[in-house]
């Protein structure tokens, strides 16, 4: 945090934890610092999101990464899946 109020970076870094407690400390001590959401956020978001009710609450965050799949990533977790599979059965 120190880092980018001394470097005047906070149009162009985005910081933030998976702690929803530190999260909240550092929206508090930098407002104008992009954050990205921890699990408690993204987890209101998404049922928020489901439920259709997404637009009528505030969004704490900038950015949120989310799971996708492409199908070279769906092929490579079934390869990774079926090396571990065959490992465990020789044990």
């Amino acid at each position: 945090m120190k880092l980018v109020q001394k470097y005047k970076r906070q149009s162009t870094t985005v910081i933030g934890s998976l702690n929803p407690r530190l999260m909240d400390y550092i929206r508090a001590t930098d407002p104008t610092v992009p954050t990205f959401g921890n699990w408690k956020d993204c987890m209101t978001f998404n049922v928020m999101f489901l439920l259709g009710l997404a637009p009528y609450f505030p969004v704490k965050f900038e950015s949120m990464s989310g799971p996708y799949m492409t199908k070279e990533f769906a092929k490579m977790k079934m390869v990774e899946k079926a090396a571990v599979e065959g490992f465990l059965n020789k044990l």
